[in-house]
């Protein structure tokens, strides 16, 4: 059995997803415990994505803004990273996924956390082969910083498949480059080469001289042209290896891989990273897990794994994507399941959190929502509030709304309500026409089993701690 070992509020446990900040997550973490992390943050892009997923039932939003500017995102970035180089081991490898807008500030705050020595490579990704702009130079890549701990690191040597082409040619063993052995020059009286396939030596005259010794002759393949001149035969039996410029790599909008993320990453630049910088066993740390293309990638390979991710949402992505691909369900660790967690998540998390507690389905873009935020699993109009005392003009303003939905009850979930909001709940249900059904979080948190708590974040039925 697996050991777990316990550093304050966070059990340290592999093959387990952490919700929460990594910041928070990784200082109760073993000091040295992770053999690579990969981490694809937020970027500094000044964009905001808003996605619905497919089956409906959840929003999630992504902001890339940052109140302060590029100063204030990289001093955030800062303080996680120094939680990440603490759980590191000495022959660890950190890989950091940036685009255009911050890599430069990225690789100096870098270079102060890991040592300016450490920077082990700087990979440029294609990330889209879309049209070019005509008004500039299309940034049509991401930028991969590769640090290292010390000179002591795993790097296992990766290879570009390559396809067959007018300077590579093919036979039964696999693809070659065709070249002379035979070139203009001063022999030195080292004239004579004897090929065992065909049983014969080859004597040079003073004006040539051989390009391979007589030990790399036996050792490979040779073919003659019709003029009777050997040719060796390089067989590329792995491909090229890997540079820093990766072009074949692209995940398209309509594959099949995607998962509705807008920010998603393919498996296979997963894959490389995590075959070239640790091996089977070893431990691989996400601490922005997303949709958990990282975690996938490490299980196929065999490698242990750690998702971290502060979005609720996120975790019940990530956690169905394992569980559907290999039928184990991973556990969860920091799911809020009271009050006092929820008031701290973002909105749109706890606008997910109110509707799985309906089995309902979240509505579209908040800029159309008129005042609805979800439907229960009858139809029924949902509003979710935020905040503490939600007042009567609340409840009058939802009334319009629900009447607006041709529906005949509507409810709203906040914290709390003012004694003018339950005063206008009795009012609307004496009337008889509509019901506007008020209901505080503490009130879903006790109509549901303790131990179903999790389900209201996480789809499927099976609950994780």
């Amino acid at each position: 059995m697996e050991k777990v070992v316990i550093m304050g509020s966070y059990k340290f446990r592999k093959n387990t997803i952490y919700m929460g900040d990594c910041r928070d997550v990784l200082p109760d973490f073993p000091k040295k415990s992770v053999d690579l992390i990969y981490l694809d943050p937020p970027f500094f892009s000044n964009k905001d994505y808003e996605v619905i997923w497919e089956d409906g039932a959840e929003k999630r939003a992504f902001k890339d803004r940052w109140k302060g500017g590029i100063h204030t995102y990289i001093d955030w970035m800062k303080k996680r990273l120094r939680s990440m180089k603490s759980v590191l081991k000495e022959t660890g490898s950190l890989y950091l996924h940036c685009d255009w807008h911050a890599d430069s500030y990225l690789r100096i705050m870098l270079d102060d956390v890991f040592g300016y020595d450490n920077l082990l490579s700087k990979v440029v990704w294609q990330r889209t082969k879309t049209k070019s702009t005509t008004s500039k130079f299309k940034n049509d890549y991401d930028t991969i910083l590769l640090y290292t701990k010390t000179d002591d690191f795993v790097f296992n040597t990766q290879y570009e498949s390559i396809k067959k082409t007018d300077k590579l040619k093919e036979d039964e063993t696999g693809l070659y480059k065709d070249q002379p052995v035979i070139q203009k020059g001063d022999n030195k009286g080292d004239n004579k080469r004897y090929f065992k396939g065909k049983d014969t030596t080859v004597t040079l005259d003073d004006e040539h001289k051989w390009l391979a010794t007589q030990e790399k002759i036996d050792s490979n393949k040779f073919y003659w042209t019709s003029n009777d001149n050997p040719r060796i035969k390089r067989y590329l039996e792995k491909g090229k290896p890997c540079g820093s410029i990766w072009l074949d790599m692209i995940i398209h909008n309509s594959s099949s891989e995607r998962l509705g993320y807008p920010t998603q990453k393919p498996k296979e630049l997963l894959r490389r990273i995590i075959k070239t910088s640790s091996n089977k066993g070893d431990v691989v740390l996400d601490p922005f897990c997303g949709c958990g293309t990282t975690i996938a990638a490490a299980k196929e390979l065999d490698r242990d794994w750690i998702g971290i991710d502060v979005s609720p949402t996120a975790c019940s992505v990530m956690r169905k994507r394992i569980r559907d691909k290999y039928n184990k369900t991973p556990k969860i660790s920091g799911i809020p399941n009271t009050p006092k967690d929820l008031k701290k998540i973002e909105h749109f998390e706890f606008q997910n959190w109110v509707v799985r507690a309906f089995d309902g389905k979240v509505k579209g873009k908040k800029s159309s929502d008129m005042g609805i935020d979800g439907y229960t699993d009858t139809r029924n109009p949902i509003q979710v509030k935020q905040s503490e005392k939600v007042g009567r003009n609340v409840v009058d303003n939802f009334q319009t709304a629900v009447r607006r939905e041709d529906s005949d009850k509507g409810i709203i979930v906040a914290f709390s309500f003012t004694s003018g909001a339950w005063e206008e709940e009795a009012r609307v249900k004496d009337e008889g026409n509509i019901e506007i059904e008020l209901k505080t979080v503490e009130d879903l948190i006790e109509e549901r089993p303790e131990d179903d708590i999790p389900s209201m974040f996480i789809k499927d039925d099976e609950v994780s701690e």
